[in-house]
C-alpha cells in the first residue's frame, strides 16, 4: 500500500482503524523474501531505506505495508509474507536493533490482502510503487512486469487483445493496443509506454516481416547474391565488390558514406561497393513500413552519390540490393535479393511493393 492508496482507503472507510483492516504484527512474524516480494529488479535501495528510517523515527510508521497470509505456517515461524513495503519493514527492523527497548519498533502496521494469481500480485506491487513512501518503479521494472503479463502461460491473466498470438496477425495494431494499455495501467506518458512496450515485446515473432541480424544477413547474401561476392563479412572485398548491410536509414551518413569513401580511397577506383538494404527493427512493422524504409534508404543513398564533392562520374555506392523480408500474404522470394536498377544515373525509388 502506498500513501495515495492509504488516503483513499481512509476516505472510503473512516472506520479502517477500528474494523480490523489495519493490524499490528510482530516484525518477526512477517516473512521477507526479497527475490520474490520485490517487483523492482534492483531490490532494496539503501538510500531509500535511510530516508524511511529518518521519517519513521520522526513521525512513526504512517502507511501500512501489505501482507498476505502464509498457508499452513510453521509453528513459531512467520504467519504472513510481505507483498509490498519491504523498505518500511527493513527500516523498522534496523530501528528495532538500534533502540531495542522501544516497543514502537517491534511491530509493523499492515493490511492483509489475498490474490488469485501471481500476476495479480505483481500488478498490485507495481501500482504500490507508483507513489511515496514506496520506491518508484524503473523502466526496467515495468518492462519485466509487462513481459510477464503478455507472455503468461495462463491466458486468463492477459488483457483482452494482448495475447502474443495476436501480434503475429497484426503487429502494428497489437503494439498500439499494448501502448494504450501500458499508459492506462501504469499511468505513464505515451513516450515511456512505447519504450516499455517495445522492450517487453522485443522477442515476439512477426508473421508479416522477417527479422534479419546483420551477421546472418551477410552470410545469406554471400550464398545468394548475383555479383559473385564471397567475402567473409561486412567490408570484405571479393570479385571486385565490397558489401555493407544497411539496417537503418540514419546510418547512410556517416556509416555508409564514410566506409565506402575510405574503401575506394584505399583500394583504388576499380573497387565497387554494394549496399544491402533491410529493416533491422521489425517490431510492430508490416509490409507498408518496409516499403517506406526502403524508399528512404535509397533516397539517402542517391543523395550521397550526388554530393557536389564527388566528380560527376564517381559514385560511392555502385549497387543497391533489397533483402527479402515480406513473408505475409505478400511474399518476397527468400532466394533472391532484388537489385535496384539505375535510372538516369540514380537508383530507382519506385520499388516493388507486391513481392518479387
Amino acid at each position: 500500500m502506498n500513501e495515495v492508496q492509504y488516503n483513499k482507503a481512509i476516505q472510503e472507510n473512516p472506520e479502517i482503524f477500528t474494523d480490523g483492516t489495519i493490524i499490528q504484527l510482530p516484525l518477526d512474524s512477517v516473512e521477507i523474501v526479497e527475490e520474490e516480494d520485490q517487483i523492482r529488479e534492483g531490490g532494496i535501495v539503501n538510500s531509500h531505506l535511510d530516508d524511511l528510517k529518518e521519517n519513521i523515527r520522526n513521525k512513526g510508521q504512517v502507511v501500512p505495508i501489505t501482507v498476505e497470509e502464509i498457508p499452513n505456517p510453521v509453528p513459531g515461524g512467520p504467519t504472513h509474507r510481505a507483498v509490498d513495503g519491504n523498505h518500511r519493514h527493513g527500516a523498522l527492523s534496523e530501528l528495532s536493533g538500534e533502540f531495542p527497548k522501544a516497543p514502537t519498533y517491534k511491530t509493523v502496521k499492515c493490511v492483509v490482502e489475498s490474490f488469485s494469481s501471481d500476476m495479480q500480485r505483481k500488478l498490485y506491487q507495481t501500482h504500490c510503487n507508483e507513489h511515496l513512501p514506496a520506491k518508484s518503479n524503473s523502466t526496467d521494472d515495468l518492462v519485466s512486469v509487462v513481459n510477464q503479463v503478455i507472455g503468461n502461460e495462463d491466458g486468463s491473466v492477459i488483457p483482452e487483445g494482448l495475447h502474443r498470438d495476436n501480434y503475429g496477425e497484426d503487429p502494428e495494431c497489437y503494439m498500439d493496443n499494448l501502448y494504450d494499455w501500458i499508459q492506462k495501467e501504469f499511468n505513464v506518458k505515451m513516450g515511456k509506454a512505447k519504450k516499455i512496450g517495445q522492450e517487453a515485446a522485443s522477442g515476439f515473432q512477426n508473421h508479416k516481416v522477417k527479422s534479419w541480424r546483420k551477421p546472418a544477413l551477410v552470410t545469406n547474401f554471400k550464398a545468394k547474391n548475383s555479383i559473385g561476392w564471397s567475402g567473409k563479412g561486412t567490408g570484405d572485398e571479393s570479385n571486385g565488390y565490397v558489401v555493407y548491410p544497411l539496417g537503418e536509414t540514419s546510418h547512410v551518413n556517416p556509416n555508409i558514406s564514410g566506409n565506402t569513401l575510405k574503401k575506394k580511397t584505399v583500394n583504388g577506383k576499380n573497387t565497387k561497393t554494394a549496399i544491402v538494404v533491410f529493416v533491422s527493427n521489425t517490431l510492430g512493422k508490416k509490409g507498408c513500413h518496409v516499403d517506406d524504409e526502403r524508399y528512404k534508404a535509397v533516397t539517402e543513398i542517391n543523395k550521397v552519390n550526388s554530393s557536389w564533392v564527388l566528380k560527376r562520374t564517381v559514385k560511392l555506392v555502385d549497387k543497391v540490393f533489397l533483402a527479402p523480408q515480406k513473408i505475409g500474404h505478400i511474399k518476397e522470394d527468400p532466394e533472391t535479393y532484388y537489385e535496384v536498377p539505375m535510372v538516369n544515373g540514380k537508383f530507382a525509388t519506385k520499388l516493388p511493393k507486391k513481392g518479387w
